[in-house]
C-alpha cells in the first residue's frame, strides 16, 4: 500500500471534515423533520470525500481499488438519504414506511455487493489500468452493465427530491425558499461533476472533479446551515395559522432578522411581503425610529406603540414574547400588532365631556371600569356589569368593597387580581396588562393605564375584554395539532412523540398493539364513507373503553391504529386485545348492519429493545392476522382472494 500526499487531495480532505462537522450539528436536531436523514446524506458525502482524498493519494492500481471500494458506502446512500430527506422535510412522510425504505435501498445494496464482488463477473467494471499521463495517477477503466443501472437509478432519486424540493417552494414563505436553494445547488454540483466524469467530457477524461466541486458544495452548506439555522425552523401550515388573523404578526429570529411576516402585519408596516423576509428589523423599520429603539429589542414586552402621522395615525397593542423549537433557549420572538386605536380614541374623548365618555363607556364591547385617585368607582359601563353579572342591589352601593368581593368569588385565583391592584397604588404612573380566568370558564383580559385630564393625573381606567371564544380556537387549534378529527383518539404525530418518549425509559416492559379494521375500504365503495367513518369511529371508541386509563390510543391514518400500554407484558397485551375482540359486534348504520372486524397483532419491548423495532414486530404479526382473516373468508367466497395489492 503506496500514498503520497499531493495538494489535489486537499478539497477532499476539506469536504470530509466540513460534511461530518455538519452531520454531528444536524444529529443533534434530530428530532426537527428532516434532520436526521439530511445528516444521513452528508455523513455519505464525508465517507465519499474522505476516501476520495485516500484514493487520489494512492500511487498504485490495487490500493486505489480498495479506496474506490470503500468511496462507494457513501456514493450509493446519497441518493437515497437525500430521497428520505426530501420526502420528510416537505411532509410526504407517508412514503416512508420501512418497506418502502427497504424497497428504496435495494438497488443501492446489490450495487455494493456487485462492486465487492466485482472480478467475479465485471457487471461493475472491466479493462481497469492505472493511468499515469495525469498529474496525479488515476484508475482507468470500463464501465460495466450495472453500473449504468446504478447511475439511472441515482440520478432519478436525486431529481425526484429535487422536483419534490422545488414544488415545495413555489407554496411556503420565500425564507425557506432561501434556505432550500443553496441546499439543491449544494447537493447537485458534485453530481453536476460526476456526470462529467462519468462520460469523460472535457480536457482531463479520467480527471475525477467531483471531490474538488464537494469541498466548494460543502462552503455554501456550511454557510447555509449556520447562516439560516438550516432544519432549526421548518415549515408550517402558515396559510392555516397566522395569515388570517387579524392582528399583525412578526416572526424574528436571534439576529432581529424577518423570518415571516403575515398580511396584516405587512399592512400595518407597509412592508413588501416578500422581499422584506430575511432583512434585518432595523433596515425594515427605519422609518419608526422610536418603536426600533424602546420596543423591538426587547425580549419580552406588552405595550403601545403609535403608527403613522396625522389623522391616520393608528394606536396598537405590541405584545413580544419568546419561542423556542426545542424547549431550550430561545430560537427567537414572536411579536404582534393588536389594533387599538378605537380604545385609544375613545380614551382620547373621555377628557373632553362627562357626556361623552358615558356614550363611549355604553359603546365600547369591552367592560370598562373607571376609579379616581384613592381608587373609588366612578364610572361603568353596562358592558361591566353585564361581565361580571352585578346585581342591581350592589350597583346602588357607594361602598365598593362588597362589589370587589363579588367578582373576587368569580375568580380562579384571586391573589393575582389584587396583586396587580396592589402594584399599580404603589406604581401610580404604570400600565397593567393580565388574564383573568374565572370559576365558570370565561377569561377575561384587564388592561389599565392612568386616566389625564388635560396634563392631570385624575384616576385610572380598567378594560376587561372577554377573549374566552379565543381562548377556545386556541385550545382547539392545540388539540387538533394531536388528535385525529374524525375519531378524537390520538394522532400519527402524537404517538410518535410518544414512542420517542417512551425509548429507554423506565416503564418497561412495554406493550404494542397495533390494529386494522377489515374490510374498510369494500364498506365505503358498497355503502359510502359515511358508513366508514361510523365504523371507523366505533372501533375507536371499543379501543378507547378496552384499554386503561394510562394506556395510549392513536389513529395512524386510514384504517390502522395503534396502542402503547406502559408498563404491560404480552399477557396485558393479549388481554387487552381480548377485550376488544368482545365488544366487536355489527354496527347499525341507519337501516344497515355492517359487521365491524379488526385485526390486530401485539409485540413487547423489554428493557433494552428498541420500541421502533417492536413496533415492526407488532405491524408484522398484524398483517399476518390480516391475511389469515382474508384467506379464511376467500375459501367462502373465492373471487375475494387476497392479492398484493390488498396487503
Amino acid at each position: 500500500m503506496q500514498w503520497a500526499f499531493t495538494p489535489y487531495v486537499l478539497p477532499s480532505f476539506l469536504s470530509a471534515v466540513i460534511s461530518g462537522m455538519i452531520a454531528v450539528y444536524l444529529w443533534d436536531r434530530r428530532s426537527t423533520p428532516g434532520a436526521a436523514s439530511f445528516a444521513a446524506v452528508n455523513l455519505a458525502v464525508m465517507l465519499w470525500s474522505l476516501f476520495g482524498g485516500l484514493e487520489m493519494g494512492s500511487l498504485d492500481l490495487k490500493t486505489k481499488l480498495l479506496w474506490i471500494d470503500l468511496e462507494y458506502i457513501g456514493i450509493v446512500s446519497i441518493p437515497v438519504a437525500w430521497l428520505f430527506f426530501t420526502l420528510e422535510y416537505t411532509g410526504r412522510t407517508h412514503w416512508l414506511r420501512w418497506q418502502n425504505q427497504v424497497l428504496f435501498s435495494l438497488i443501492p445494496l446489490i450495487t455494493l455487493v456487485l462492486l465487492w464482488t466485482n472480478g467475479a463477473h465485471g457487471l461493475m467494471r472491466t479493462n481497469v489500468y492505472l493511468d499515469t499521463l495525469s498529474p496525479v495517477p488515476t484508475v482507468a477503466k470500463t464501465y460495466g452493465g450495472w453500473f449504468w443501472v446504478f447511475t439511472f437509478y441515482s440520478y432519478t432519486l436525486l431529481l425526484v427530491g429535487s422536483y419534490y424540493l422545488i414544488h415545495f417552494l413555489r407554496q411556503t414563505s420565500p425564507w425557506y425558499s432561501r434556505q432550500v436553494i443553496p441546499v439543491l445547488a449544494s447537493i447537485m454540483l458534485p453530481w453536476i461533476a460526476n456526470l462529467v466524469y462519468i462520460f469523460q467530457i472535457g480536457a482531463l477524461p479520467y480527471w475525477d472533479l467531483t471531490p474538488v466541486t464537494f469541498a466548494i458544495s460543502g462552503l455554501i452548506l456550511g454557510w447555509t446551515v449556520f447562516h439560516f439555522s438550516l432544519l432549526d425552523v421548518v415549515p408550517v401550515a402558515r396559510s392555516a395559522v397566522i395569515d388570517h388573523f387579524e392582528e399583525g404578526v412578526l416572526i424574528l429570529d436571534n439576529q432581529n432578522r424577518l423570518i415571516d411576516v403575515n398580511p396584516a402585519g405587512a399592512h400595518i408596516l407597509n412592508l413588501p411581503p416578500t422581499s422584506a423576509v430575511g432583512q434585518r428589523i432595523e433596515l425594515l423599520l427605519a422609518r419608526y425610529p422610536k418603536l426600533v429603539d424602546r420596543e423591538i429589542d426587547l425580549t419580552a414586552a406588552l405595550t403601545e406603540v403609535r403608527i403613522g402621522e396625522g389623522e391616520q395615525h393608528r394606536h396598537f397593542e405590541l405584545q413580544i414574547s419568546p419561542f423556542s423549537y426545542n424547549k431550550g433557549r430561545p430560537d427567537g420572538r414572536l411579536i404582534v400588532f393588536h389594533d387599538i386605536t378605537d380604545r385609544k380614541r375613545a380614551e382620547q374623548e373621555l377628557e373632553k365631556s362627562h357626556s361623552l365618555l358615558l356614550a363611549t363607556l355604553e359603546a365600547s364591547a369591552d367592560g370598562i371600569l373607571v376609579t379616581n385617585l384613592r381608587g373609588k368607582t366612578l364610572r361603568y359601563n353596562h358592558k361591566m356589569v353585564e361581565m361580571w353579572a352585578l346585581p342591581e342591589s350592589l350597583l346602588s352601593l357607594t361602598d365598593d368593597q362588597d362589589r370587589l368581593a363579588f367578582i373576587q368569588d368569580q375568580l380562579a385565583n384571586p391573589a393575582a387580581f389584587y396583586q396587580v391592584s396592589a402594584k399599580l397604588s404603589v406604581q401610580p404612573e404604570a400600565e397593567s396588562y393580565d388574564v383573568l380566568e374565572l370559576k365558570d370558564g370565561r377569561v377575561y383580559e384587564r388592561y389599565s393605564r392612568p386616566l389625564y385630564i388635560g396634563e392631570k393625573r385624575a384616576g385610572r381606567v380598567w378594560s376587561f375584554h372577554d377573549i374566552t371564544e379565543q381562548r377556545k380556537a386556541e385550545e382547539k387549534l392545540r388539540f387538533l395539532s394531536t388528535h385525529d378529527i374524525l375519531t378524537g383518539l390520538y394522532n400519527r404525530v402524537y404517538f410518535e412523540e410518544e414512542i420517542n418518549r417512551l425509548e429507554g425509559s423506565r416503564q418497561y416492559p412495554i406493550s404494542l398493539i397495533m390494529a386494522d379494521m377489515d374490510w374498510l375500504k369494500e364498506t365505503n365503495d358498497l355503502y359510502g364513507h359515511q358508513a366508514g367513518d361510523a365504523l371507523l369511529r366505533r372501533a375507536a371508541e371499543i379501543l378507547r373503553q378496552a384499554c386503561r386509563t394510562e394506556d395510549m390510543v392513536a389513529r395512524l391514518g386510514g384504517d390502522e391504529f395503534g396502542i402503547i400500554l406502559p408498563q404491560s407484558d404480552h399477557t396485558v397485551a393479549e388481554k387487552a386485545i381480548g377485550r376488544i375482540q368482545k365488544q366487536l359486534i355489527p354496527v347499525q348504520v341507519g337501516e344497515i348492519e355492517l359487521p365491524l372486524s379488526l385485526s390486530m397483532g401485539a409485540a413487547t419491548a423489554q428493557m433494552g429493545d428498541s420500541l421502533r423495532k417492536v413496533l415492526r414486530q407488532a405491524d408484522i404479526a398484524m398483517y399476518r392476522k390480516k391475511r389469515s382473516r382474508r384467506l379464511k373468508r376467500a375459501q367462502v367466497n373465492p373471487e375475494e382472494a387476497p392479492d398484493e395489492a390488498d396487503e
